[in-house]
This record gives structure tokens, C-alpha cells and sequence, in this order.
């Protein structure tokens, strides 16, 4: 599957992202992402892009090299582009709740590339790979919309506790308070 646009909203009403994207065989997947499942992607492909670059790379030269594509990234991202809406859509018209993701580096052809996998409300597991600078582009996207949702950002703990998502319903007065998520166990799926 080789994707062609990114596109999103926030719908207040929802409290959730609707995001979808199109791939150059005309085929169109539309996601409801939660604010649990938005914060989540976002630090951990963050944090697994560096970790990375730390194989080959000391840590404050990952974190600047990481911080330079984001940089490349925000100066050639081009968010008045019209979407195209695709005439196939494999998961159906309308969008379907992504409960949880799995983040894992991958190697396509020599180049580092992030699988993301999707669990699906009633459908079978949606598996996309992107290339990191795509990931990039992509997380550009989520970002712009969390920031717009005043859902904060999460951060990787520097513990080792297993990957604890957030309660799906907090009291919490402090929405843009980041939440704690363990560096370690990243690509195990939330709970």
C-alpha cells in the first residue's frame, strides 16, 4: 500500500480525531483515533525514530538529527493541498475506531521504516508502513490536530514498567497535562 495524502479533523462533539488517508491504487481508509491512541502514536514513533539514531548516533546527536527532519518536514509540508477522496474504501465509507496501535522500526530495502499496526472495531488489523519521512509528514498532521483538540503531548517515561494506556475517561481538569508513557515495551500494544 503506498500512500498517497494524509487528512484529518478534530470533531469536538466526538472528542476524537477523524483521520484518513488515500494511496495512489484509489483506495481511502478513514480511522476515528481517540485522544488515548493519538498521544500514544505520537511518543512512541517519536521516541523509536530516536531510539534508532542512537544505534548509530550519541543521544543528543539523535535528538537533533530526529529534530532536523521534523524542521525539513514543517518547511516543506504543504497543508492547502486539496484532498483527494478516493473511490474505494476497503474499511467502508465511514471511519472505524482504531482502539489500539503497535509501533515497530522495520527495515524495507536497507531503509528504516515504521510498521503501524491498527487494531479495528469489528475488522481485521490494518498494517501500514511508512518511510520515516512520511512518518514525519504524518505525525506532522496528528500533531496539528491534537494541538487543536488541547490534548497536550505524551512523553516516554524513562522507566521500564509495561506500556499503560490512558484511561479512556479522566476527571482530569488539566487536559494538556502530558501523560507518562515507559520507554521501554513501545511497540506492545495498549491494554
Amino acid at each position: 500500500m503506498s500512500i498517497k495524502q494524509f487528512n484529518g479533523n478534530y470533531l469536538p462533539g466526538e472528542d476524537r480525531l477523524m483521520f484518513r488517508f488515500n494511496t495512489h491504487n484509489n483506495s481511502e481508509y478513514r480511522l476515528w483515533l481517540s485522544r488515548r491512541v493519538t498521544l500514544f502514536l505520537l511518543a512512541a514513533t517519536e521516541h523509536l525514530v530516536e531510539q534508532r539514531l542512537t544505534q548509530t548516533h550519541s543521544a543528543p546527536a539523535a535528538k537533533a538529527i530526529a529534530q532536523f527532519a521534523q524542521d525539513t518536514a514543517k518547511s516543506q509540508a504543504d497543508f492547502s493541498v486539496q484532498y483527494q477522496v478516493a473511490m474505494h474504501f476497503p474499511l467502508g465509507h465511514d471511519p472505524v475506531l482504531a482502539t489500539d496501535v503497535k509501533c515497530t522500526m522495520v527495515q524495507v530495502d536497507g531503509t528504516d521504516a515504521m510498521t503501524l499496526d491498527f487494531a479495528i472495531t469489528n475488522h481485521p488489523n490494518l498494517i501500514i508502513t511508512l518511510a520515516i519521512p512520511t512518518l514525519i509528514t504524518m505525525r506532522l498532521l496528528l500533531e496539528r490536530l491534537a494541538d487543536k483538540a488541547q490534548w497536550g503531548r505524551a512523553v516516554i517515561a524513562s522507566t521500564s514498567v509495561p506500556v499503560q494506556a490512558a484511561p479512556l475517561d479522566t476527571d482530569s481538569d488539566d487536559a494538556t497535562q502530558a501523560e507518562r508513557l515507559p520507554a521501554e515495551k513501545i511497540s506492545k500494544k495498549l491494554h
